[in-house]
């Protein structure tokens, strides 16, 4: 494909969709117990390697703890198809 648009630039992106880090589109999101965050897994992983601790709460945070959000997750992946026809 040519001139491909990334989904992160799309300007209707349903806001419970985006990470609140990063604002870009969660591909795998993840509930976090202390704070109940919706992040992308990605995200958390990458905090989790310098800091054991939930973002948001601050209470103690591993990776095995947070939830996986699968609802979300296909309504993401619906969306994404619908936009790119993929």
């Amino acid at each position: 494909k040519d001139n491909v648009v990334s989904i992160d630039d799309l300007d209707d992106i349903p806001e419970e969709f985006l990470d609140p880090i990063q604002f870009t589109v969660m591909r795998d999101p993840v509930r976090l117990p202390g704070s109940k965050v919706v992040i992308d897994r990605p995200i958390i992983e990458r905090h989790l390697l310098m800091d054991k601790t939930d973002p948001f709460s601050r209470s103690e945070l591993t990776l095995d703890m947070v939830e996986p959000e699968d609802e979300l997750k296909q309504r993401i992946d619906a969306w994404i198809k619908e936009k790119t026809g993929e």
